[in-house]
């Protein structure tokens, strides 16, 4: 009888543990916004698991993305991350940033695999959450409203 009721007890809390998981992924779902100006990040995030982070390049005037999928593991959010592009402000720069990309890209996406491939997330409403990376440094974005 014990027995019946630890398994019972073990799929009930395995179940919701997931039911949360997935609800948290639900309200995740959308666009994103964190800071301001050069500070600037815009995620998004897809219901089938993709992930766009679109950032100000701290190397000049163009906004650098990166492309890969997400999923959720409690408060833990895990990245892949599979591509990137640059895109400057003056679209006459185009050619000159595919160069320096086609260069680096791989490099740079290591750099981001190592240091960022999964983070704790934490809601403070349905329009705000805190992402803190694993150096203990919080991010908070709001959703874009349409």
């Amino acid at each position: 009888m014990l027995l019946k009721f630890l398994i019972a007890a073990t799929l009930t809390f395995l179940c919701l543990a997931g039911c949360k998981s997935n609800e948290a992924g639900k309200k995740l779902v959308g666009k994103w916004n964190s800071g301001t100006g050069s500070e600037q990040m815009i995620a998004e995030f897809s219901a089938d698991g993709k992930l766009a982070l679109n950032a100000r390049a701290p190397t000049g005037p163009m906004w650098m993305t990166i492309l890969g999928t997400y999923s959720l593991s409690g408060d833990t959010i895990n990245f892949t991350y599979t591509d990137m592009r640059m895109t400057p402000d003056d679209p006459k720069q185009q050619a000159i940033a595919n160069m320096a990309l086609k260069a680096t890209k791989q490099r740079m996406l290591d750099v981001f695999i190592k240091n960022d491939s999964s983070d704790q997330l934490s809601w403070k409403s349905d329009d705000q959450f805190v992402m803190t990376d694993a150096k203990g440094k919080p991010q908070t974005f709001d959703r874009v409203k349409k």
